[in-house]
C-alpha cells in the first residue's frame, strides 16, 4: 500500500491534488488556497492508504460495504447522504 497526503477543498467538494508529503504544494494547491481565501473555508489535508485494488469514495475514503447504495455508487459512511 501507498501513502499520499490528499488535499480537499470542502467549498467545492473536490480533491485539489494528491503528494507524497504534507509540506509539498505546487500551483494547483497555491490557486485553490487563493480562491478559498475570503470564504470561510480552508482548505484540509489527510493521510490516505492507496490500494491498487482498492475501490474509494471520493474523497479517498473507505467504501461502506455495509450499505448497498454506497457500494453501488462508492461511497463512504460520511457521503452515504449523498445519494
Amino acid at each position: 500500500m501507498n501513502k499520499v497526503y490528499v488535499i480537499w477543498n470542502p467549498l467545492h467538494e473536490r480533491v485539489v491534488c494528491a503528494h507524497s508529503s504534507e509540506d509539498k504544494t505546487c500551483k494547483k494547491c497555491e490557486a485553490e488556497r487563493e480562491a478559498v481565501s475570503n470564504t470561510a473555508y480552508s482548505l484540509a489535508g489527510k493521510w490516505i492508504e492507496v490500494d491498487s485494488d482498492e475501490e474509494l469514495c471520493y474523497c479517498g475514503s473507505r467504501i461502506d460495504e455495509t450499505n448497498p447504495d454506497c457500494i453501488e455508487y462508492k461511497l463512504c459512511k460520511e457521503h452515504a447522504a449523498d445519494v
